[in-house]
């Protein structure tokens, strides 16, 4: 993966502006700021991934460094392949877990919750059907208030 980003950072110009940090800027107009020493760029691809990316690698090239020095510690130490489940051991006295049976609903869900057989009925929710309501104010029908 480092020699592709090596092999782009030919497209790539490298400023020092002082100290350890330099601007980085390419052909199309992007331009990028990075700090060697404290390994920052501000497109922050490297603090993410570990791996110089390829404005980087110019900056290393300039700054007369090697690419692979710079490469997080996470990427030095090798995973060692296993065998195919073909070769694995059986272990004939371990019970099998089945996973769990998820039932999925049929329809949409109900908005309402349901109530309990013994719950009373929410009194205070006026019904608009075959109902007629009086003023409060003047114990008449046609509007509530």
């Amino acid at each position: 993966m480092l020699d592709k980003h090596v092999l782009k950072s030919a497209k790539w110009r490298a400023s020092w502006v002082g100290g350890t940090k330099y601007e980085v800027r390419n052909f199309d107009g992007e331009k990028f700021t990075i700090g060697i020493d404290i390994k920052y760029c501000s497109c922050r691809l490297w603090a993410l991934y570990g791996l110089p990316y390829e404005h980087v690698v110019c900056v290393i090239y300039a700054h007369s460094g090697d690419p692979h020095e710079f490469v997080d510690s996470c990427y030095s130490s090798t995973i060692n392949p296993i065998n195919g489940e073909n070769m694995w051991v059986s272990q004939p006295n371990v019970p099998i877990i089945l996973p769990s049976v998820y039932r999925v609903p049929i329809r949409r869900p109900k908005k309402a919750r349901r109530r309990e057989k013994d719950e009373l009925e929410n009194k205070t929710k006026w019904r608009r059907c075959n109902t007629s309501h009086t003023c409060q104010n003047y114990d008449t029908y046609g509007h509530n208030k």
